[in-house]
């Protein structure tokens, strides 16, 4: 559970994020991409490198990515086999961001970047082999109203959104789909793994790396998949 350090930690890595003014370059995994003002750049937010890294992308996978920033996620989706990649973001920054890498690597017929809230901007018949969200983890309590765009990407008041993305993502995967989380040590796993829980989901930790943004800080990649059926036979 985050406590008044981290909260602190985490509010001066977003001031210096939101005093970068023009667009600048960054390399994830390898590959150079650009990140606009008022986008969350991993300039100072270490997890995006990690998870680029840890997700295993799959070949002909259909891929959404909720809350792609920049974008590299999916962009690299689509680079290493996506037949289909969706990204939707809350931030017009971000999905302006995201279009620009996609045309930048040159998968902009695959990547099909959309603005809205989680699940919305979805049409009904979607269906994805692959959901993925680099939640925005750092509890803060449910009244909390955001100062900018920004805080978005970093703080859930009251994981009103993690929880719905929890109980809804079920409805846009193909059988045998898989739900990929990104999360970090100072959020609260313990509520995390409650919603996963009541909607008949195991955590399983995928990769973990230690960073150094103001304080250490450990980044989690975890898989939710359906918990198994325990059946009992009578006799008789």
């Amino acid at each position: 559970m985050l406590n008044s350090d981290q909260l602190a930690a985490t509010r001066a890595v977003l001031d210096r994020n939101a005093l970068v003014k023009q667009p600048h370059d960054v390399c994830i995994s390898g590959l150079q991409f650009a990140v606009l003002p008022n986008v969350l750049s991993p300039q100072f937010f270490a997890s995006t490198g990690f998870l680029a890294n840890a997700v295993s992308y799959r070949a002909e996978d259909a891929f959404l990515e909720i809350g792609p920033g920049m974008g590299a996620i999916s962009v690299l989706a689509a680079l290493r086999g996506a037949k289909k990649v969706v990204a939707i973001d809350i931030n017009p920054d971000a999905v302006t961001n995201t279009r620009i890498n996609a045309s930048l690597h040159g998968v902009s017929n695959i990547v099909d970047c959309r603005e809205g809230d989680i699940f919305e901007p979805l049409h009904d018949s979607e269906k994805f082999d692959t959901i993925f969200w680099n939640i925005p983890f750092v509890y803060i309590d449910e009244a909390y109203e955001y100062q900018s765009l920004l805080e978005k990407a970093v703080f859930d008041p009251g994981y009103r959104l993690t929880e719905r993305f929890i109980r809804q993502a079920a409805d846009w995967l193909v059988p045998n789909g898989r739900l990929l989380v990104g999360f970090g040590d100072f959020g609260d796993i313990e509520r995390l793994s409650n919603y996963a829980r009541s909607s008949s989901l195991q955590m399983t930790k995928v990769a973990s790396v230690k960073a150094k943004e103001v304080n250490e800080v450990e980044f989690i990649l975890f898989e939710l998949t359906p918990s198994p059926i325990s059946i009992t036979l009578q006799e008789g």
